[in-house]
């Protein structure tokens, strides 16, 4: 399942924000862009911050070609606020990818 006009809506809230797509953003700085989308939300019920999850899940979707070893690995890292190892599988992603 595929959300353009969610992503969409994104990209033109972190471009003026940010200078930069919803994507990069994720890339570069994963714990703020955690914190952008719960506050662009306006997360105070359980259903919205799941849809949170849900955008983060599909963005790591597309951003790993649907690579489910690495989708799972990301996502795990990113709702354990692991920043670190978030970045980690991307780098290892892009090594093991012939996206570079």
């Amino acid at each position: 399942m595929t959300m353009p006009g969610t992503i969409d809506r994104l990209d033109w809230h972190f471009y003026r924000k940010y200078g930069e797509s919803f994507i990069e953003h994720l890339i570069k700085k994963p714990d703020e862009t955690y914190q952008a989308l719960l506050d662009y939300y306006g997360v105070d019920t359980p259903g919205e911050l799941d849809s949170v999850k849900y955008i983060v899940y599909m963005a790591l979707n597309t951003l790993f070609l649907n690579n489910k070893r690495f989708v799972d690995r990301a996502y795990e890292a990113f709702l354990n606020n692991n920043w670190n190892l978030f970045k980690k599988v991307i780098r290892e992603f892009l090594k093991t990818s012939s996206i570079r």
